[in-house]
């Protein structure tokens, strides 16, 4: 019998722009795209499990959407694995969710915690005789104040504090709920910035530090299965894009409808559209960037 484990990329490279159109091959997803294809990999009855690829970790808030998608998948029924060179803060309270979680030997968690930075130019700004006065109403409306102080102001002090000691207090709590360890342990961890394989496998926030033959080998006993499938490219339709690269005349017949789609009709069922609100809010017109992404929202358009 052989199980099929679908590989699903985390990635610090998310947009909520609507999904681009490529040249040749499926449109890029969006965030919510991807969130839609974990939901259908939870509802495939083909799919056994899920392997987690971390190459970085989104902003905190996405974050915390993958993490109940990944807790969807796991209640779906699917075996939800992870295996990790290395791993940062962020990217350990995501991997932390897998039932398997394991690094190589020589891998090390990077848990160098959070941290806010701010320039402030009232200084820079003295020397070319330019001086900004800001109005501010209240002692937490503290917008420009970097125009306008040297240093950072108690209100935004005490602010970026809270918010950073509630991201944290949340990375700690996560990571060692999923983990099963007590939150002593992960703060623990932390106090060591950088933690190796092996110690924090002993510390119970890995599973194991093996090599990845010892990890493949430990899924499929996991599964109950003698062999296993493992997919990096589920939701890809790669036989229409090989079709068209080995076939010039089939790619020069596409190219029209690729430059001039046909318009979309609109459903004739009751539903639910989306207007994608993404980037810097401006008078006038919405502009795209040089990749044709959203780059600001026009009042116009």
């Amino acid at each position: 019998e052989e199980a099929r484990i679908v590989e699903f990329v985390i990635s610090s490279t998310v947009a909520e722009d609507p999904p681009q159109p490529q040249p040749l091959g499926p449109p890029r997803l969006n965030f919510r795209g991807r969130l839609m294809l974990m939901r259908q990999i939870a509802s495939d009855t083909e799919v056994d499990a899920v392997a987690l690829v971390m190459k970085g970790a989104p902003d905190f808030a996405r974050a915390l959407d993958l993490l109940d998608e990944i807790e969807r998948l796991k209640q779906s029924g699917k075996t939800v694995v992870c295996y990790a060179e290395s791993l940062s803060d962020t990217e350990l309270m995501l991997a932390s969710a897998a039932d398997l979680l394991v690094m190589p030997p020589s891998g090390t968690l990077f848990l160098d915690g959070l941290v806010v930075e701010s320039m402030y130019f009232k200084d820079m700004l003295a020397k070319v005789d330019v001086h900004v006065e800001q109005l501010s109403i209240g002692e937490y409306k503290t917008a420009y104040e970097e125009f306008a102080h040297s240093e950072m102001s108690a209100g935004q002090r005490q602010t970026l504090e809270d918010l950073l000691d509630e991201f944290y207090g949340q990375m700690i709590t996560t990571t060692a709920r999923n983990r099963g360890v007590g939150t002593e342990v992960v703060e623990g961890l932390y106090a060591q910035l950088m933690v190796p394989a092996d110690r924090a496998t002993e510390a119970g926030v890995l599973d194991a530090a093996e090599f990845h033959d010892q990890y493949e080998a430990r899924v499929a006993t996991m599964l109950g299965v003698e062999s296993t499938e493992w997919v990096d490219d589920y939701g890809q339709d790669s036989d229409e894009l090989e079709a068209l690269l080995n076939n010039p005349f089939a790619m020069m017949s596409a190219l029209p409808a690729l430059l001039n789609p046909p318009p979309r009709e609109p459903p004739t069922e009751p539903y639910v559209a989306i207007v994608y609100a993404t980037g810097e809010i401006v008078s006038g017109s919405s502009q795209a960037d040089f990749y044709g992404n959203v780059a600001s929202m026009g009042s116009d358009t």
